[in-house]
């Protein structure tokens, strides 16, 4: 099963180029598309603790344009996008 996930913000720092959780890395520019094969069923929680991102910056993760729980189970072709908390004014 293969999916997309594109970090935003400070997130997209947290994943060292050239990691091997991912089959093509690119983050030159915010919001780059990685893709990552998975070998088993993952909900978004187990991802998240996958590509090791911090556990004390909350997320928000849309799944296919659709904001999702962390119990979300991905499937085949899922575009997911992570997010920090945003403020602004």
């Amino acid at each position: 099963m293969n999916i997309e996930v594109r970090l935003y913000g400070d997130l997209k720092y947290c994943i060292p180029s050239g990691s091997a959780a991912f089959d093509t890395f690119d983050l030159c520019c915010a919001g780059d598309g990685m893709m990552k094969s998975l070998e088993k069923e993952m909900t978004i929680e187990e991802l998240v603790k996958e590509l090791d991102l911090p556990e004390d910056i909350p997320k928000v993760v849309i799944v296919n344009d659709k904001i999702v729980s962390l119990d979300y189970v991905l499937k085949d072709g899922d575009r997911v996008s992570v997010f920090p908390p945003i403020a602004g004014g």
